[in-house]
C-alpha cells in the first residue's frame, strides 16, 4: 500500500533520531517530535491516501479477471476506448471501498470479490457514482442463513440500509454469475437493490402493467420457485427488471420494448452499446 511505502522513510527518521537520543546526547530528542507527529498523521489518514494514489494509478486487472469482465458484461465490446478503461478502472478500485467478512469459512474467495465489483460497476456503469458507499461490508456465508430481519427465513442474498451491508450464499452467488442461464443471479439482484437505494433511481412505469412471473418468464422460471429458491416471502420487481435488463436483453427488448427503454434510461445506458446485442 502507498501509505505503507511513505511510512518507510519516516520511521528511518525516527530511527535515526532516536539513535541519537540514546547513544549520543538527548537534545537530540527534539527530532523525534517531527517524525512521530507525520507517522501518527500517515497512519491515521492510511486509507485516504491510499485510495487518492489509486485513483490517480489505477491497479490493473489480471488476465482472469480481465476475462470475467469481457464475459459477464454483454455490451463491452460497444464501449468507447475510453469507457472500456473507465469500467476496468472501476472493477479494479471498487473492493478498496469494501470490507469482505466470512462467516464459518476460513476466508472469501478472490473470485466472489472480483465478481461483486464487476457486477456493481456494470450497473452503475452510466453514473459518477459507482462505489456504493453507503453499504461497506460484505458478508458471506457457506449456507442459507438467518438474519435480524428475518430470523426464520434460511436465505441466499440479503441488503440492509442500516448496517451498509450485503449478505450473499457463496455457492448460489457463484452459480449465478457463472451460469446465469441455469441460476438466478443473486449478487446482480441484489446489488440492484442497492443501486436503487444509494442512487434514488425513479420508479419505473412500465411495471405498472407487468406482473414478476411476466419478468421471470423471459428466464423461464416463477416468482413462487424463485421465493423458495432465495428463502424469502417477497420480492423486489424492480430488481427483478434490472436482472433481466442484464441477463437477457434481446428477449426483453423483443417481448418488452417499453420496459427495456426505460431501464436503459434510468441507468444512463447509451443505445449505441446494445448494437447487435438487441
Amino acid at each position: 500500500m502507498p501509505s505503507r511505502i511513505l511510512l518507510i522513510p519516516i520511521l528511518l527518521l525516527l530511527g535515526l533520531a532516536a539513535y541519537f537520543t540514546f547513544m549520543v546526547d538527548e537534545d537530540y530528542a527534539i527530532y523525534m517530535l517531527a517524525p512521530i507527529i507525520i507517522g501518527a498523521v500517515v497512519f491515521i489518514m492510511s486509507p485516504q491516501i491510499d485510495w487518492y494514489w489509486f485513483e490517480k494509478n489505477p491497479p490493473k486487472l489480471d488476465p482472469m479477471e480481465k476475462k470475467l469482465l469481457l464475459k459477464k458484461v454483454k455490451i463491452f465490446q460497444n464501449l468507447s476506448i475510453e469507457e472500456k478503461k473507465r469500467l476496468e478502472s472501476r472493477v479494479a478500485l471498487f473492493n478498496f471501498s469494501k470490507s469482505y467478512q466470512e462467516m464459518a469459512m476460513p476466508n472469501v474467495p478472490e473470485d466472489l470479490k472480483i465478481m461483486t465489483a464487476i457486477t456493481a460497476c456494470q450497473l452503475t456503469l452510466g453514473f459518477e457514482e459507482y462505489l456504493l458507499e453507503s453499504y461497506e461490508k460484505v458478508i458471506v456465508y457457506p449456507h442459507p442463513f438467518p438474519s435480524p430481519q428475518y430470523p426464520e427465513n434460511f436465505h441466499i442474498c440479503e441488503s440492509f440500509e442500516e448496517d451498509g451491508v450485503m449478505l450473499f450464499e457463496v455457492k448460489n452467488f457463484l452459480h449465478g454469475f457463472i451460469k446465469p442461464n441455469q441460476y438466478f443471479n443473486i449478487a446482480l439482484y441484489e446489488i440492484s437493490r442497492v443501486v436503487n437505494r444509494e442512487l434514488k433511481l425513479s420508479e419505473l412505469s412500465s411495471l405498472s402493467t407487468l406482473s414478476i412471473d411476466n419478468l421471470l418468464a423471459l428466464s423461464g422460471t416463477n416468482e413462487e420457485d424463485l421465493k423458495k429458491y432465495i428463502g424469502l416471502p417477497e420480492l423486489d420487481a424492480k430488481a427483478i427488471a434490472m436482472v433481466q435488463f442484464m441477463e437477457n436483453p434481446a428477449r426483453m427488448h423483443k417481448v418488452y420494448p417499453a420496459l427495456f427503454e426505460e431501464i436503459q434510461s434510468l441507468l444512463n445506458y447509451k443505445k449505441e452499446w446494445f448494437e447487435g446485442v438487441v
